[in-house]
């Protein structure tokens, strides 16, 4: 049996490429009666790659900044705020550590943080910050209906 994905009536998704973040998101803030149900933004990786030769720390300040604006407009619109981030490695002695674009700077503007993975034929969501840390749901790939989205 098939599980159809249940999305928002009204989704409203931002995906910028390059420059485009900064127009982006000067566009959003600037909405007075914004009407969503969920607000996606694809994704916070984006952030550090607008500007290569900018030094790490001031691309957090920025990524900051927006994160501030944005849970702001989310409270003032009523509505949840989801952003995509996408999962790296990092080697912490012999081990691989699960890392996130954003890291600490997510973190600290985040109420809950999910990372998923897909392995062997499972799409893995672990809360990584939340009331729930360390819990691990798995789904199926078969039973996902790509008809839905």
């Amino acid at each position: 049996m098939m599980r159809r994905a249940l999305l928002p009536r009204n989704l409203f998704l931002i995906f910028p490429k390059g420059e485009q973040i900064n127009d982006a998101f000067a566009t959003l803030l600037s909405w007075t009666k914004p009407k969503f149900d969920l607000l996606v933004i694809d994704s916070v990786t984006t952030f550090y790659h607008v500007t290569p030769l900018e030094k790490f720390s001031a691309k957090n300040r920025k990524l900051g900044f927006y994160l501030a604006l944005l849970r702001d407009f989310a409270k003032k619109a009523e509505a949840p705020v989801l952003l995509t981030s996408h999962q790296t490695f990092r080697k912490v002695g012999e081990d691989w550590a699960k890392k996130y674009s954003g890291g600490r700077v997510l973190d600290y503007h985040s109420s809950l943080v999910i990372l998923n993975s897909i392995e062997d034929g499972l799409i893995n969501l672990e809360i990584f910050k939340g009331d729930s840390r360390g819990r691990v749901f798995g789904v199926p790939l078969s039973e996902i209906d790509s008809e839905s989205f």
